[in-house]
């Protein structure tokens, strides 16, 4: 086994329990420390192969409010969000992931002045339907977030059901792979 398919299996080992479950709450991956001057890089070729990637503007006086930008203007709101002007950042998008679609939903967080942290939310219903082989879905999931951890050059790449803690303050019911 190469060192990608030991990263993969050790993760099925250690998630399959809850990352296969439907109920209803969704799953995410978790990356890491990734340098905020390569992060829009990264967004930028994502939406290069999509039509509908949505990069979502979030208002800093009401959370409710929220507007689409390009993609290729998200450099400008990086800086609006480091400065506080706006209130967040969220990446949309449906993954093509080996022979099947999964909508990811990516929350933006800023972890220090020129680091950020996406947590990036999918849901097992779309990943595991019942006629599906669990393990050679997770396989394909798994790798598709290596593949987005070498994009963003995140050292760090974490499952886990959805959570209000961060990968860091409660590893219990985070998996590093």
């Amino acid at each position: 086994m190469n060192p990608t398919d030991i990263r993969v299996e050790r993760a099925w080992q250690k998630s399959k329990d809850w990352a296969t479950q439907f109920d209803g709450t969704p799953n995410e991956a978790y990356l890491a420390d990734i340098a905020i001057d390569l992060f829009p890089k990264g967004v930028e070729k994502i939406a290069q192969t999509l039509k509908d990637l949505r990069v979502a503007v979030i208002s800093a006086e009401e959370e409710a409010q929220s507007q689409n930008v390009r993609p290729e203007t998200l450099q400008e709101y990086l800086a609006f969000f480091q400065k506080g002007v706006i209130g967040g950042l969220n990446i949309n998008y449906t993954a093509r992931v080996a022979d099947f679609d999964l909508d990811l939903h990516i929350v933006v967080s800023l972890v220090r002045k020129r680091w950020v942290d996406l947590e990036i939310v999918w849901w097992a219903d779309q990943a595991f339907p019942d006629d599906t082989d669990y393990h050679e879905r997770f396989n394909a999931i798994a790798r598709y977030f290596m593949e987005l951890q070498d994009l963003f050059k995140a050292p760090h790449l974490y499952l886990g059901p959805e959570s209000i803690d961060k990968p860091g303050s409660d590893l219990s019911t985070w998996i590093e792979i």
